[in-house]
């Protein structure tokens, strides 16, 4: 009986189709899980799949002790888009400071999108219930624009001014205090600048402190003596003659 060379034929093809078909299925599988796991760690690749590192920026927490801006460093992936990094930094902002400073930017508040044109205007375009989520008066309104103002302008070069609008549409105002019609600039009177006489306050209160100590170890040696004094008094042996 001679062998059917046709169907051999035919089950080498089916068979080559198969593991041709097997090994597809697992390159787009990997691929697919390597592009999750690029998302889920951030900004860890650039598109050339060289590592991004990371960069320090300072953002704006107002201190309510004195109603002005401090700085706190944080640190964002150094992205190639100016944009880009100027998202992660107000992302940082809404996530409040760690160095106890004050919450100006409420927590439900959302970062739509930010855009920068060819004049050094940037666009931060926020979710339009930040304006119920925004409590207090006059002050609160300009602290929390202005850490937004401030944080972008001193970071990214290429950011001169930053306008604010809500849901992608340009506003007057947030809550009738600030003029958000145009554009605004960064205001350096609303930083916190760490005078001479507060490191001199600092050395003072240090002072103090060492004084208090040394004073109760002074007390505490006087204590001992007359301790030791009065009971030679009544014929125990002083601490001087025990040695």
């Amino acid at each position: 009986m001679k062998p059917d060379i046709n169907n051999n034929r035919s089950h080498c093809f089916i068979v080559l189709i198969t593991l041709f078909l097997s090994i597809l299925i697992i390159s787009c599988g990997e691929d697919i899980k390597e592009s999750d796991e690029q998302y889920e760690e951030g900004y860890k690749y650039r598109q050339d799949k060289t590592i991004l590192t990371k960069r320090e920026i300072t953002l704006f927490f107002p201190s309510y002790k004195d109603g002005l801006l401090h700085r706190e460093s944080r640190r964002i992936y150094d992205t190639e888009s100016p944009t880009d990094q100027a998202k992660q930094a107000i992302n940082e902002l809404i996530k409040g400071s760690q160095s106890n400073l004050g919450r100006i930017i409420p927590s439900k508040t959302k970062l739509r999108e930010v855009y920068l044109d060819s004049h050094g205007v940037a666009y931060v375009d926020l979710n339009g219930e930040v304006t119920g989520y925004l409590n207090g008066g006059t002050e609160n309104e300009i602290l929390f624009i202005y850490s937004i103002v401030n944080t972008l302008t001193e970071n990214f070069r290429k950011i001169k001014r930053v306008r604010l609008i809500l849901d992608g549409r340009e506003v007057q105002t947030l809550r009738g205090h600030v003029d958000l019609s145009i554009p605004l600039v960064n205001r350096a009177d609303l930083i916190y600048v760490k005078q001479e006489d507060d490191d001199q306050s600092d050395e003072n209160s240090e002072s103090e402190e060492q004084k208090s100590l040394s004073d109760k170890d002074t007390n505490s040696n006087s204590r001992e003596t007359a301790y030791y004094e009065n009971e030679n008094s009544h014929g125990e042996p002083a601490l001087n003659e025990c040695r």
